[in-house]
Protein backbone atom coordinates (compact mmCIF):
# COMPACT_ATOMS: atom_id res chain seq x y z
CA UNK A 1 0.00 0.00 0.00
CA UNK A 2 1.41 3.38 -0.98
CA UNK A 3 1.49 6.29 1.39
CA UNK A 4 -0.20 9.60 0.50
CA UNK A 5 2.19 12.55 0.25
CA UNK A 6 0.98 16.13 0.11
CA UNK A 7 2.79 17.98 -2.69
CA UNK A 8 3.84 21.61 -2.74
CA UNK A 9 4.72 24.06 -5.54
CA UNK A 10 6.27 27.48 -4.88
CA UNK A 11 7.11 30.20 -7.38
CA UNK A 12 9.57 33.08 -7.10
CA UNK A 13 9.16 35.94 -9.57
CA UNK A 14 11.83 38.50 -10.33
CA UNK A 15 10.87 41.47 -12.49
CA UNK A 16 13.56 43.53 -14.16
CA UNK A 17 14.22 47.15 -13.26
CA UNK A 18 15.40 49.96 -15.47
CA UNK A 19 13.92 51.38 -18.66
CA UNK A 20 14.07 48.02 -20.45
CA UNK A 21 14.03 45.65 -17.45
CA UNK A 22 17.66 44.74 -17.97
CA UNK A 23 18.58 44.76 -14.26
CA UNK A 24 17.24 42.25 -11.71
CA UNK A 25 14.62 43.65 -9.34
CA UNK A 26 12.95 42.47 -6.15
CA UNK A 27 11.73 38.90 -5.63
CA UNK A 28 8.06 38.05 -5.10
CA UNK A 29 7.53 34.55 -3.67
CA UNK A 30 4.20 32.72 -3.94
CA UNK A 31 3.80 29.89 -1.44
CA UNK A 32 0.87 28.05 0.10
CA UNK A 33 -1.54 28.62 -2.79
CA UNK A 34 -3.35 26.12 -4.99
CA UNK A 35 -1.15 25.86 -8.08
CA UNK A 36 -1.59 23.83 -11.25
CA UNK A 37 1.64 23.31 -13.19
CA UNK A 38 2.20 21.91 -16.68
CA UNK A 39 5.85 21.38 -17.61
CA UNK A 40 6.48 20.59 -21.26
CA UNK A 41 9.91 19.27 -22.15
CA UNK A 42 10.42 19.13 -25.91
CA UNK A 43 13.31 17.58 -27.75
CA UNK A 44 15.30 19.09 -30.56
CA UNK A 45 15.30 22.79 -31.36
CA UNK A 46 12.03 23.56 -29.54
CA UNK A 47 12.26 25.12 -26.10
CA UNK A 48 10.53 23.66 -23.10
CA UNK A 49 7.93 25.74 -21.30
CA UNK A 50 6.08 25.93 -18.01
CA UNK A 51 2.44 26.98 -17.63
CA UNK A 52 1.44 27.71 -14.03
CA UNK A 53 -2.05 28.66 -12.82
CA UNK A 54 -2.05 30.19 -9.34
CA UNK A 55 -5.45 30.37 -7.65
CA UNK A 56 -6.80 32.82 -5.05
CA UNK A 57 -4.05 35.42 -5.18
CA UNK A 58 -4.98 38.83 -3.76
CA UNK A 59 -5.91 41.32 -6.49
CA UNK A 60 -3.02 43.63 -5.58
CA UNK A 61 -0.56 40.76 -6.09
CA UNK A 62 -2.13 39.91 -9.45
CA UNK A 63 -1.85 43.56 -10.45
CA UNK A 64 1.79 43.62 -9.39
CA UNK A 65 2.62 40.43 -11.33
CA UNK A 66 0.67 41.08 -14.53
CA UNK A 67 2.90 41.86 -17.49
CA UNK A 68 2.10 43.35 -20.88
CA UNK A 69 2.30 40.80 -23.72
CA UNK A 70 5.39 40.05 -25.72
CA UNK A 71 6.95 42.83 -27.77
CA UNK A 72 9.21 41.08 -30.25
CA UNK A 73 12.88 41.59 -29.49
CA UNK A 74 12.20 43.40 -26.20
CA UNK A 75 12.52 41.00 -23.30
CA UNK A 76 13.59 42.18 -19.90
CA UNK A 77 14.94 40.25 -16.98
CA UNK A 78 11.46 39.03 -15.94
CA UNK A 79 12.06 35.54 -14.58
CA UNK A 80 10.32 32.83 -12.60
CA UNK A 81 11.79 30.00 -10.54
CA UNK A 82 9.45 27.06 -9.87
CA UNK A 83 10.11 24.75 -6.94
CA UNK A 84 8.30 21.47 -6.27
CA UNK A 85 8.45 18.76 -3.63
CA UNK A 86 6.68 17.10 -0.74
CA UNK A 87 5.25 19.40 1.88
CA UNK A 88 7.68 19.56 4.79
CA UNK A 89 10.48 18.09 2.65
CA UNK A 90 13.18 19.52 0.46
CA UNK A 91 12.07 21.59 -2.52
CA UNK A 92 13.81 21.21 -5.90
CA UNK A 93 13.96 23.69 -8.77
CA UNK A 94 11.92 22.13 -11.60
CA UNK A 95 11.95 25.12 -13.97
CA UNK A 96 13.77 28.41 -14.38
CA UNK A 97 12.70 30.65 -17.22
CA UNK A 98 11.92 34.04 -18.67
CA UNK A 99 8.28 35.09 -18.42
CA UNK A 100 6.72 34.83 -21.87
CA UNK A 101 3.24 35.93 -20.83
CA UNK A 102 1.39 36.57 -17.57
CA UNK A 103 -2.27 37.47 -17.11
CA UNK A 104 -5.24 37.19 -14.78
CA UNK A 105 -8.07 34.82 -15.74
CA UNK A 106 -11.36 35.81 -14.12
CA UNK A 107 -13.52 33.60 -16.37
CA UNK A 108 -14.17 31.04 -13.61
CA UNK A 109 -14.82 33.42 -10.71
CA UNK A 110 -14.69 32.82 -7.74
CA UNK A 111 -11.82 30.51 -8.74
CA UNK A 112 -9.88 33.32 -10.39
CA UNK A 113 -6.38 32.38 -11.46
CA UNK A 114 -3.17 34.08 -12.42
CA UNK A 115 -1.59 32.38 -15.46
CA UNK A 116 2.09 32.60 -16.26
CA UNK A 117 3.92 30.95 -19.14
CA UNK A 118 7.70 30.93 -19.14
CA UNK A 119 10.46 29.50 -21.27
CA UNK A 120 14.16 29.06 -20.54
CA UNK A 121 16.72 31.09 -22.50
CA UNK A 122 14.20 33.48 -24.13
CA UNK A 123 16.48 36.49 -23.67
CA UNK A 124 19.46 34.53 -24.97
CA UNK A 125 17.46 33.43 -28.04
CA UNK A 126 16.71 37.02 -29.13
CA UNK A 127 19.92 38.74 -28.02
CA UNK A 128 21.98 39.92 -31.02
CA UNK A 129 25.41 38.35 -31.47
CA UNK A 130 28.33 39.40 -33.59
CA UNK A 131 28.54 37.82 -37.04
CA UNK A 132 31.44 35.57 -37.98
CA UNK A 133 32.82 35.23 -41.46
CA UNK A 134 36.01 33.83 -42.97
CA UNK A 135 37.73 34.83 -46.23
CA UNK A 136 38.75 32.07 -48.57
CA UNK A 137 38.90 28.35 -47.84
CA UNK A 138 38.81 27.70 -44.08
CA UNK A 139 39.26 24.47 -42.18
CA UNK A 140 36.03 23.44 -40.38
CA UNK A 141 38.06 22.56 -37.26
CA UNK A 142 39.36 26.14 -37.08
CA UNK A 143 35.81 27.53 -37.36
CA UNK A 144 34.53 25.24 -34.60
CA UNK A 145 37.50 26.11 -32.36
CA UNK A 146 36.80 29.81 -32.94
CA UNK A 147 33.13 29.42 -31.96
CA UNK A 148 33.93 27.41 -28.84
Amino acid sequence: MSQFAKRKIDLTFNYGKGPFGEQPGDNITISGHRISLDLEQFGGASQSQAHARIYWLPLETITQLTQIGVIRGQFGANNVLIYAGDEGGAMSVVHQGTIWTAFADFSATPDAAFDVISRPAVVEAVRPVAARSYKGPTDAGDVIADIA
